[in-house]
């Protein structure tokens, strides 16, 4: 299992650096500190379907790159993502009901990985724009955030005081169907998404 350290790390740093222990609390319920502002998950029902949902994801950050498989399942109150290497081993397992956030796995990514913020990327890519944009707008009573649809649906741009934060680029519609290059612009990583299998789940 060493050869997990070098990608815990590398994820771990790329998406929020060294967290504070007052933020742990918040994270396990979901509320992230982004930029200044407390942002919470949306629920999983909020999707308005369920789904299952595999993808390859190629993580590059400083010259560095990684790939994981995410096994993502949206099936009512429940959001449950798995992370594994191409070899099949399973590093994490994040589940997110709503209101608690749980993850297990990989000590090392237990111990270093930010669940929320990952959680927070895949809504990003994931969830319908309306859904995302209003709930950005309740959150945002500065209105330093602005998420911003392109190119008939297939870029979605997250503006953080009036600049760019986020880039996200779909290969078709509806975007949880195809390949999606994410891009954090201020964060300087990008994660290269291929959907490999995907089904709608029964009520």
């Amino acid at each position: 299992m060493k050869k997990l350290t070098p990608f815990v790390f590398m994820v771990a740093f790329m998406l929020a650096g060294c967290l504070q222990q007052l933020q742990k609390k918040a994270e396990a319920e979901g509320h992230m500190p982004v930029d200044g502002l407390i942002i919470s998950l949306l629920p999983p029902e909020s999707f308005g379907k369920q789904i299952a949902l595999t993808q390859s994801a190629i993580i590059i950050y400083e010259n560095n790159t990684h790939e994981l498989l995410l096994v993502t399942e949206l099936s009512g109150q429940s959001m449950v993502v798995v992370g594994l290497l191409p070899t099949g081993t399973r590093v994490f397992t994040i589940t997110f009901d709503g209101e608690n956030l749980h993850m297990d796995g990989y000590a090392q990514a237990v111990e270093k990985l930010p669940a929320a913020y990952l959680l927070l990327d895949i809504q990003l890519s994931l969830w319908p724009y309306p859904v995302l944009q209003k709930h950005y707008q309740i959150a945002d009573a500065s209105k330093r955030f602005e998420l911003l649809e392109h190119e008939g649906k297939r870029m979605r741009v997250l503006m953080t005081d009036k600049n760019p934060s986020i880039q996200i680029q779909y290969s078709g519609q509806p975007g949880y169907k195809s390949d999606i290059q994410y891009k954090h612009l201020q964060r300087k990583y990008e994660i290269e998404l291929k959907t490999l299998d995907y089904q709608e789940l029964g009520e």
